[in-house]
């Protein structure tokens, strides 16, 4: 799968585990960029997700921690508990 497709993916399992938990977030496609989710947080920001490969891992970055993207069930359970209600 290439870089963007994976990407992509990634994104978008995780955007759909969060809203399983009823934590509002946008997968957003600049037009010349690659996606970006962002997730809702209590004071009504809108704090950004990024999928990054490192060497043969993919990572999920939000507010400077970096989550292994092999477990997006993990992932979605730390980020909402840091998201809004």
């Amino acid at each position: 799968m290439a870089p963007s497709e994976m990407r992509y993916a990634l994104l978008a399992g995780l955007a759909w585990r969060l809203w399983t938990v009823s934590l509002g977030c946008w997968l957003v496609f600049p037009e010349r960029a690659e996606p970006v989710l962002f997730v809702r947080c209590r004071d009504r920001r809108r704090d950004p997700v990024l999928a990054v490969e490192r060497g043969q891992t993919w990572l999920l970055l939000w507010r400077g921690l970096e989550l292994n993207a092999s477990g997006l069930d993990e992932a979605a359970r730390r980020i909402a508990a840091g998201g809004a209600p």
